[in-house]
């Protein structure tokens, strides 16, 4: 297979999508970059298939668009600040229907404080791994075990039935955290800034690569 990333061909063997978009992936990681777009003979790939690329040998030209890595991090984090400043207000008025006994439209509400705090965990987590962060040390396992904690709570209060407590850990600790947490994530936000900054004026890596004729 040909692969062609941002314009421009590799010099390198690619028998097959998987070996193609690991050629392109690597050549895009010794560039301080991501691949954040691909495309098979013109045709957008499925996310199923680039997370599991088939390795049977195969035909065709993989075009890959690449984004700097500071920059897609800091992006995605500070989507996931934004959503926490709309969390904080939907946990006060979670909490509110607790406390004037509106159960089943409190309750409604917990699937998407779930859904959230999984995807800050979640988006966190993939971060980190691309900063060369270690989850389990500072800046983010206290939060980390925190927010562990409180979810753990929720569910004890839901399976207890124990309605005042779930008021206290949704308007009380999540909401809390929820502040916490986009402080640790603006945080994350200005470090992944300070890499794009550093690695734009960083001196060229070598690579192998032609020019698309």
């Amino acid at each position: 297979m040909h692969v062609l990333v941002d314009g421009l061909r590799l010099d390198t063997p690619a028998p097959s999508l998987a070996c193609a978009l690991a050629a392109a992936r690597s050549h895009a990681q010794r560039q301080d970059r991501l691949v954040v777009d691909a495309h098979l003979d013109g045709r957008p790939i499925a996310d199923e298939i680039l997370s599991s690329p088939p390795t049977l040998p195969a035909d065709g030209e993989l075009a890959c668009t690449t984004a700097d890595r500071g920059e897609v991090v800091q992006g995605a984090l500070l989507g996931v600040a934004d959503l926490l400043g709309e969390a904080k207000h939907d946990h006060h008025a979670t909490a509110d229907l607790l406390a004037v006994g509106k159960l089943e439209d409190a309750l409604a509400r917990l699937p998407v404080t779930l859904t959230t705090w999984e995807t800050v965990r979640q988006s966190v987590g993939d971060a980190a791994a691309i900063l060369g962060i270690d989850p389990s040390g500072p800046p983010l396992a206290e939060p980390i075990a925190r927010l562990t904690a409180a979810l753990a709570e929720l569910k004890r209060c839901v399976h207890a039935r124990d309605w005042a407590g779930l008021g206290d850990v949704i308007g009380s600790d999540l909401a809390v955290q929820a502040d916490q947490w986009r402080s640790t994530i603006g945080d994350l936000a200005r470090d992944a800034s300070a890499r794009r900054v550093t690695s734009r004026y960083a001196a060229p890596r070598a690579v192998s690569v032609t020019t698309e004729s």
